[in-house]
This record gives C-alpha cells, sequence and structure tokens, in this order.
C-alpha cells in the first residue's frame, strides 16, 4: 500500500451536509485545501485522485447518477464505493443503477465483499490504483 500526500480535498454533498462537514472542519483546524461542492449543481467536472462513497452513490436516481458519472466517477483515478443494495431493494426503490449496469461504466471496477456485512447483497465497488 503506498500513502498518497493529500492536499486537495473536494466534499461532494448537498449544502446542508457540506454546511456541517465545513463547520466541523473548520472547528478541527484541518490542513489542506477542501472545497465545498454542491451536489445539486455539479456544473463542471470534479476530477480526482480517490474517490469515495459510503452508500451515498447507489441510492442516487439514475438521472442523477448520469450526472456524477460523467461529472466525478468516470474522471477518478481510483474509487471505493459502499454499494447498499439490499436496501434499496427492501424498500422498493429500483430508480438506480442496479450494479450489474454500473460496474461496466467505470473502466476496471470490481466488487469486493464488504466486511463485516451490513446487509445481505452490500459489497464494495473499486477501480483504480492498486
Amino acid at each position: 500500500m503506498r500513502a498518497l500526500p493529500l492536499t486537495q480535498y473536494n466534499l461532494v454533498d448537498l449544502p446542508e451536509v457540506l454546511a456541517l462537514a465545513e463547520r466541523f472542519l473548520t472547528e478541527l483546524n484541518t490542513a489542506g485545501d477542501i472545497r465545498y461542492l454542491d451536489g445539486t449543481h455539479l456544473y463542471h467536472d470534479v476530477p480526482c485522485d480517490l474517490l469515495i462513497s459510503n452508500y451515498a452513490f447507489s441510492e442516487l436516481a439514475k438521472p442523477v447518477q448520469d450526472i456524477y458519472i460523467k461529472r466525478i466517477l468516470s474522471r477518478a483515478k481510483a474509487g471505493y464505493i459502499t454499494w447498499n443494495q439490499s436496501a434499496l431493494q427492501r424498500a422498493g426503490w429500483d430508480k438506480g443503477y442496479p450494479l450489474e449496469e454500473f460496474l461496466p461504466m467505470i473502466p476496471g471496477a470490481t466488487t469486493i465483499p464488504e466486511e463485516p456485512l451490513t446487509a445481505k447483497g452490500n459489497c464494495i465497488v473499486v477501480w483504480g490504483i492498486k
């Protein structure tokens, strides 16, 4: 495993979540350049070295997922997404991409088991730098 120096962070989320994150990170006096990007208005590309999403991406509707794929995921050199398939199925949510449709959209993407498994059907999607 290689450690990469982190000099810039892009946090992408809903405005209310970003406001809370900014307040918390400001109180911690965090180092580095942090950009807070409103996920409801992604008008430009957001290239990144590492993308991390815990459950959030898999819970979006397809039109929103399409924007995130175009603007962020396809530009990430590496990624880690905790995929929340089982909760979506139980709730009858079928508006997002199923895992088997999403994986081919990201070159090199594969799944690994979620450990510990939070619910049947959940997994981790990874791609990029090894």
